[in-house]
């Protein structure tokens, strides 16, 4: 205990000698050993590979989207789940019309796949799991798909 009235007596009833002792020790680590124990981030020739399939799939975007769309195919509802943005862009509800808002939708056909190739690419860069990055993807278009299911509804 400490002779000193109103002082709070040292942990463990140790004199104030012994606590300098037990001072931790510096943190030693360089970043060199960080970055071994996190793992290398993936290399960029790793995970390019979506943006280039992404660019792939734009060149045919609009084959694709005028197979899915032909009424006599009944494939509508492949468009309303692989190009839902479009679709969006081409309701009357929104009012697009105009100069530039008129070829909106035509935008987003030729904008999507490597847009969402890009965004793969950013998600497999921070880590994240092919699963997982695909999968985000198909939450984006099922969000697309949900809304143009609430706009059909009357």
């Amino acid at each position: 205990m400490s002779d000193t009235p109103g002082m709070i007596p040292p942990a463990n009833d140790l004199p104030p000698d012994a606590e300098q002792d037990q001072t931790l020790p510096e943190f030693e680590e360089t970043e060199e050993e960080v970055l071994e124990k996190r793992g290398a981030p993936p290399s960029f020739s790793s995970t390019i590979w979506p943006l280039i399939i992404g660019t792939a799939l734009a060149f045919g975007a609009t084959k694709l989207f005028d197979i899915f769309t032909s009424p006599h195919l009944h494939l509508q509802w492949m468009a309303q789940i692989v190009f839902p943005y479009v679709l969006l862009a081409l309701k009357p509800e929104f009012r697009l019309y105009g100069d530039y808002t008129s070829q909106l939708p035509q935008y987003i056909l030729w904008a999507q796949f490597p847009l969402e190739g890009l965004f793969t690419v950013f998600n497999l860069r921070r880590r994240m799991s092919v699963g997982a990055a695909i999968g985000l993807l198909v939450v984006i278009h099922l969000v697309g798909t949900f809304m143009l299911f609430m706009l059909s509804q009357h």
